[in-house]
């Protein structure tokens, strides 16, 4: 985990709000660790929220911002 705080592409966290597995707590860990991401968690969405909210996630991959050339 150290390591990805030197990553320096723009990262997109996204997961259900509800996910048994993968949940908030995991997403926000993942969330600290990398500097240049944003999170979002999708409310009523569980552990696949790429399923269950398809045109939403990929509305938000869509909008990533492109990562400046090193």
């Amino acid at each position: 985990m150290p390591e990805l705080k030197v990553f320096a592409r723009p990262e997109r966290i996204i997961f259900g709000a509800e996910g048994p597995y993968l949940n908030p707590g995991v997403a926000r860990s993942l969330h600290e660790a990398l500097p240049t991401s944003d999170l979002w968690l999708l409310p009523k969405k569980g552990h696949w929220p790429q399923l269950g909210g398809a045109p939403e996630v990929a509305q938000l991959l869509l909008s990533l911002p492109e990562a400046t050339p090193a």
